[in-house]
């Protein structure tokens, strides 16, 4: 369990952070995942709330202190079924003909840095051409500099792309 800059709380399942909520939102779309395998000590009937982002946040992420360690703990057949659920909706799962032009903020709070580099290296892995913009000290609304027309008028111009895969 790790705790996030934005003061969310990040469950581990494999090698893999997740979010304590993820499997509510995940069991809206699989009924295979069963939340209570993952809330243990929460009261089921504030599950729906838990998860609400109503205010921009879950309820859980807005706790001011971390639930017990025990509430986050799932058994590990649960763990595993809710990894493999959430594998497939990994991204990428195939690769692309188009080069990628992929340019994240450090501090984004939307897609972290360190989420965005595993699924960077996933593209990598697939055989994608991409270039990697990492904006330090930024976030999720950043400024790309001339970064993203030099790249475009680039395609547009036909150079090749350089990847740093």
């Amino acid at each position: 369990m790790a705790s996030r800059p934005d003061g969310s709380v990040a469950a581990s399942v494999g090698d893999e952070g997740v979010e304590a909520d993820d499997e509510l939102l995940v069991a809206q779309v699989n009924p295979q995942i069963n939340p209570a395998d993952y809330l243990h000590g929460i009261d089921p009937r504030d599950a729906a709330a838990l998860a609400s982002c109503a205010s921009g946040r879950t309820a859980l992420a807005r706790q001011p202190a971390p639930p017990a360690a025990s509430a986050l703990v799932a058994p590990s057949a649960a763990a595993d079924e809710l990894t493999a659920v959430l594998g497939e909706y990994a991204l990428p799962r195939v690769k692309t003909e188009v080069p990628i032009l992929a340019i994240y903020g450090s501090e984004d709070q939307v897609i972290p840095a360190d989420v965005m580099e595993v699924t960077l290296q996933r593209g990598c892995a697939l055989g994608d051409r991409l270039v990697r913009v990492p904006r330090e000290g930024q976030g999720h609304s950043l400024d790309p500099g001339p970064t993203m027309p030099t790249w475009m008028r680039d395609r547009v111009e036909g150079r090749p792309v350089e990847s740093d895969c």
